[in-house]
């Protein structure tokens, strides 16, 4: 089939490869999003658009890939069906219908759960242990069209972040890609109704999303870093007397329970309090258990481990994180 894939970010990268790789289909085109030009900073191609141009595909980054200039061009171009995965635009029902079968998308979760931008993020935040992938053919609702083809569960690592299961993903998406793409051409191809009943929502991250919420509990601050990085990343302020607050990214996380020996129980330690910072390592307590923090980021500083920060830090016992103006 003729396609014209559309794609911007690393997660549509396996895909990408394999259909380039196997030469089954005709890729025509790669439509990705504009470079993005700032004062002062070196602008950086799309992995995608490295591909691309690695593999002599005709690379088009319109600034607006619903505009009818652009539909039109699509129209002539007599793509069979859109492959988009990780692009960073919501095309309109009119640009679907500018190929003979509209659009597929690769999306990283096991529809109808975690619609939305961020669906590997909120999994992670919200404890889950296992998730997938699905494919399924472009409505003018966003990531709402009929599911053609989904992965098996695939376990999500007590430790693992966001770029570690999104990674996984990405290439268990590259074949299922593919063979739906061969069974489309065949024209076997069945699709299921996504079930109103069983939606849940993966809206995209706001930067404040990262701040650390001390009141909930260790295992959930633990797994709330690891669904923040590397962006926005999990941060909070740090207060000590008579010092203004101190703006820091923390984790990874250890994750205690309600006693620890050196320390006894967490019950009378308020949310936020820093209850042990020594050789042994910086504790905090939380709304349920403690953790230890392994790592710092203090603004405008390198990440350094916990010890070399209390080693340049005057943090110590009875000092509290929390938001900059409780």
């Amino acid at each position: 089939m003729r396609i014209i894939v559309m794609g911007t970010g690393a997660f549509a990268v396996p895909s990408f490869e394999k259909l380039l790789r196997d030469k089954e289909h005709e890729i025509i085109a790669l439509v990705t999003m504009p470079v993005r030009v700032r004062p002062g900073v070196t602008p950086v191609v799309s992995p995608m658009q490295q591909i691309a141009e690695q593999n002599d595909i005709l690379v088009f980054a319109p600034p607006d890939v619903n505009a009818r200039e652009f539909v039109d061009f699509m129209y002539l171009a007599a793509a069979e069906v859109f492959f988009v995965c990780d692009f960073g635009k919501i095309l309109k029902p009119a640009t679907l219908k500018a190929s003979r079968l509209g659009g597929i998308n690769l999306h990283g979760s096991l529809l109808p759960r975690y619609r939305g931008a961020a669906p590997v993020h909120w999994a992670i935040l919200n404890g889950d242990s296992e998730t997938g992938v699905s494919v399924i053919h472009m409505t003018a609702e966003v990531d709402a069209g009929p599911v053609v083809a989904k992965s098996d569960p695939i376990p999500i690592g007590s430790e693992e972040t966001v770029i570690d299961v999104e990674r996984q993903l990405a290439e268990l998406g590259a074949g299922i890609v593919a063979r739906t793409l061969t069974r489309m051409e065949t024209g076997r191809l069945p699709a299921l109704p996504q079930m109103p009943h069983e939606v849940s929502r993966a809206p995209k991250l706001k930067k404040n999303d990262g701040l650390i919420d001390w009141t909930r509990s260790a295992r959930f601050i633990r797994d709330h870093y690891r669904a923040m990085h590397p962006w926005p990343g999990s941060y909070t302020f740090w207060h000590s007397p008579e010092k203004e607050p101190v703006r820091l990214g923390l984790g990874p996380f250890t994750v205690f329970p309600d006693t620890f020996p050196s320390i006894g129980p967490m019950r009378s330690h308020p949310p936020g309090m820093i209850v042990q910072a020594d050789r042994h390592g910086l504790l905090v307590a939380t709304g349920d258990g403690l953790v230890r923090i392994e790592a710092v980021l203090p603004a405008g500083k390198k990440l350094m481990d916990a010890l070399a920060f209390m080693r340049g830090y005057p943090v110590r016992p009875g000092d509290r994180f929390g938001e900059e103006h409780p």
